[in-house]
């Protein structure tokens, strides 16, 4: 060991956890399917709240796409842009995501106008 204050387990404890955790979440998430299979087997119930719900789903993922800009912009791209020369390619992959998330709301934008 390169530092005598670490614990010796630490790792495989920290590991541990979080392998127990996604079991859990997976767990949690396959019961939750469960209960929804056995409650409306032909989702036919769930296609109506989707449908019912479309505008309110719009806008809690112009939320999450705004909270992830702010993170982006005010977070994480100081960062890169102190640690690079050339900021070029950053430009480039922020371009490529806002024309894949403009993609992916174009695609449900019958969806929202039906």
């Amino acid at each position: 060991m390169a530092n005598s204050k670490t614990k010796p387990y630490g790792y495989w404890r920290r590991h541990l956890l979080f392998f127990i955790t996604w079991l859990l979440l997976i767990t949690l998430l396959m019961l939750l399917a469960a209960v929804l299979f056995e409650n409306d087997p032909d989702g036919q119930g769930i296609k109506v709240w989707l449908h019912d719900s479309r505008y309110i789903l719009l806008a809690w993922r112009m939320m999450v796409y705004a909270g992830l800009a702010w993170l982006w912009f005010y977070a994480v791209r100081p960062r890169l842009i102190a640690a690079t020369a050339s900021p070029a390619y950053l430009m480039r992959l922020e371009w490529l995501a806002a024309g894949f998330l403009l993609f992916i709301e174009l695609a449900n934008l019958r969806a929202l106008v039906a």
